[in-house]
This record gives C-alpha cells, sequence and structure tokens, in this order.
C-alpha cells in the first residue's frame, strides 16, 4: 500500500509540466503531507481510540495495561511550518509513559506521565507525536490541535 501511495504521487507530480510555481507548491505539499502520514501508526495497531481532523490534529484515548511499546499518534511531513496545542492527561498506576515530539532525527520528550498543557512550533520537515511506554498500566487522553 504505501508503494502504491508514493507510486501515485510520482505520478501525479510527473503531470504538472503546465502547472503555475504556486499550483506546483501547492501540490507538492499534498505530496509530501500524504507520504508524511505513512509514518503513523494504522488505527488497528494502536491501543487507544483515534480521531484525525487530519493528520496532526485530532484526539486519542486509551487505557494501557503492561503495554510496552512506541505509538505514532499524530504528524506527518511537510514543507510548511505550523503550530500544534498539546493537551495531555496522564493517570499512570505503575510502569512509564513518555509524550514524545520527533522532529526530523531529534526527539524531544513534552512530558512524563503527568498531564500537560504545551505549544510546539514545528518546522517543515517531519514532526511526529509519540507515545513511549514501559510496563505503563493507566490512561491517557491526548488532545493536538
Amino acid at each position: 500500500m504505501r508503494k502504491l501511495t508514493l507510486c501515485a504521487a510520482v505520478v501525479l507530480l510527473a503531470g504538472l509540466g503546465g502547472c503555475s510555481k504556486a499550483e506546483w507548491l501547492e501540490t507538492y505539499n499534498a505530496v509530501v503531507e500524504t507520504t508524511g502520514t505513512l509514518a503513523l501508526d494504522p488505527d488497528g495497531s494502536l491501543v487507544g481510540d483515534r480521531k484525525l481532523e487530519d493528520s496532526y490534529q485530532g484526539t486519542y484515548s486509551a487505557f494501557y495495561k503492561d503495554f510496552s511499546g512506541v505509538e505514532t499518534i499524530f504528524g506527518g511531513t511537510s514543507i510548511e511550518a505550523q503550530t500544534l496545542r498539546i493537551e495531555a492527561v496522564a493517570q499512570g498506576e505503575s510502569g512509564n509513559l513518555e509524550i514524545r515530539w520527533q522532529k526530523g532525527d531529534q526527539s524531544e520528550v513534552l512530558g512524563e506521565g503527568e498531564s500537560f498543557i504545551q505549544t510546539i512550533e514545528c518546522e517543515a520537515g517531519t514532526n511526529l507525536i509519540e507515545i513511549d511506554a514501559k510496563h505503563f498500566t493507566g490512561a491517557l487522553e491526548l488532545r493536538v490541535q
């Protein structure tokens, strides 16, 4: 499926010979964003329930029971910068939970098992919001706008 999406993107870009620069950039960004969403975990592989407004924004609600692993919940790749407001309510019973912002090849911990509200400035490129848990039992509510 990922190869098919990438092939469709290449074919779409190849047909843009007569487009203006603005049209070409808009289409190019759409292709970049589409391929960037492939980094997100599919809904069926997530522990909780995700509702997306777009790949960067939405809500995620989960109850983890001795969960260890990484879930990539929100994000993607874009040629445009954007601002995201992240609200997390975490209620842990045991284990460790980190909410991370993966920006390109750098990772920043936004919260460690606690509730928080934070605004982040995403530069152009890949920006992902991830959950990293180690034997975590507890609830998480996450909203990204």
